[in-house]
Formats: C-alpha cells, sequence, structure tokens
C-alpha cells in the first residue's frame, strides 16, 4: 500500500508540473525511501502544490462586504434626493397644465360673453374673482348650468374635469377652479366694458392692458414666486 502511494505522488507531482518523470522513473517508482511515504504526508503535499496553482486575490480588491457597503449609501443618498429631484422634473410639466387650464377659463369667457353679450358676472366696474360663490358659479354656468336666467341656453363653454388630490379642477364638481398647487385661479373682468383692463403695482399686471378677461394663477405657495407677479402664471403671456 505505501508503495502504491508513493507512486502516486510521484505522478500527481509531474501532473502539477513539479518535474518530468521519465519511463524509466515511472517503472522503477519514486527513488524515495518507500517506508517514509505515509497517507497523511503524501496527501497533505498534494493538496498544497495543488492550492498553490489556484488564482489568489489580490490584496488590494473590493471585497463583497465593501460592494455592499457602497450599495447602501447609493440607495440612502438617492432615498434623499429623490423627491427633490422629481419636483425639478415635473415642475415643467405642472406650469404648463396651469397655464393651459388658465387659457381655456379665458377663452370660455370669452364665448360666453360673444354668445349673451355680457359676463357671467354682471359687473359696472372692473373686478378681480378668485373664491367663493362668484367663482363658483361662474364655473357652473360655464359647465353648461342656468342659473338665475343666464346661460338660458345651457351651452357646454368648459370642460371642467374633478379635481384629484385636490389640483386642477372642481373638488367634488364644485366650487372654484382649482390650480396645479390646490389653489383657485384669480379671474379678472373688464366689467365697465371698456376694452382696458387697468393694472396697478401689486396686480397680476401693472399697466392698462386691452384685454376683456384675464386668467392666472400666483404658482407653487412654497416658492419664492408665489409673491411676485412678475412670476405667475397668465393667460395672456
Amino acid at each position: 500500500m505505501r508503495v502504491v502511494c508513493a507512486w502516486v505522488e510521484m505522478v500527481c507531482a509531474e501532473f502539477c508540473g513539479l518535474r518530468r518523470a521519465t519511463a524509466p522513473e515511472l517503472a522503477r517508482g519514486p527513488r524515495r525511501n518507500l517506508k517514509s511515504a505515509l497517507p497523511g504526508e503524501w496527501s497533505g503535499r498534494i493538496f498544497r502544490e495543488a492550492m498553490a496553482f489556484l488564482p489568489k486575490r489580490p490584496r488590494n480588491a473590493i471585497s463583497l462586504w465593501g460592494i455592499l457597503l457602497v450599495l447602501v449609501v447609493v440607495l440612502i443618498a438617492a432615498t434623499l434626493l429623490f423627491p427633490a429631484l422629481r419636483c425639478r422634473l415635473i415642475e415643467p410639466e405642472v406650469k404648463t397644465q396651469a397655464k393651459n387650464d388658465a387659457c381655456q377659463i379665458a377663452t370660455a369667457i370669452s364665448a360666453y360673453v360673444s354668445e349673451y353679450g355680457e359676463f357671467p358676472f354682471p359687473s359696472k366696474a372692473d373686478v378681480t374673482i378668485s373664491v367663493g360663490a362668484e367663482q363658483s358659479n361662474i364655473m357652473d354656468l360655464l359647465s353648461g348650468q342656468s342659473i338665475g336666467g343666464h346661460n338660458p341656453r345651457r351651452i357646454v363653454f368648459l370642460e371642467i374635469p374633478k379635481a384629484r388630490n385636490g389640483r386642477n379642477g372642481r373638488v367634488n364638481g364644485t366650487g372654484p377652479f382649482i390650480d396645479s398647487w390646490g389653489n383657485a385661479y384669480f379671474i379678472a373682468f373688464d366689467g365697465d366694458e371698456n376694452g382696458v383692463l387697468q393694472g396697478s403695482k401689486g396686480d397680476a399686471w401693472d399697466a392698462a392692458i386691452r384685454k376683456r378677461v384675464f386668467v392666472w394663477s400666483r404658482g407653487d405657495p412654497k416658492s419664492a414666486g408665489f409673491n411676485d407677479p412678475k412670476r405667475w402664471i397668465k393667460s395672456w403671456e
């Protein structure tokens, strides 16, 4: 048995590339003392020689724990930055929606005036309306309802959607038209019918403009432009 083990050791050493054995050596067997070729000795040597041929990981390589730590840091950073990034991405879309709604309201009111020769909110002077029963009645009239003898033919001048999450429409189909930030649109009428809406400092316009109706939104209440008329979203610009 010891002779067989020693011979196997020599063959494995040749296979691992330690040295090239000659045919006589293979026939004669190993030149070492066969009595010392114990199974534990040759098996341990073969294992060490085989492990020497395996590729070793460089000392400066990134471990699995290092990769997991980097992924955790990236995920935390993305979670913190995603809300701000999302606001940046959707801000142009929100403003575009508000602009379209303001223009549609102004167009619907102009169509109402062309049809009936009067504003849906009769007044003898220029007037601005935002919240309250006045705008609610205006939206009802534009939606095709007849109130107090106004819009007797029940013409639908404006299709107003129901607000989603309290935005972009009327809440439960009633009340004022809500903009993209949850606030009612402002509506200005040329009540004295002189064809000019006179503005002043602090208004959405600061000069006389030849328009019969204006609609605008002040935008995001959390932004610096909420109190800056130059940055409001207007139907006439």
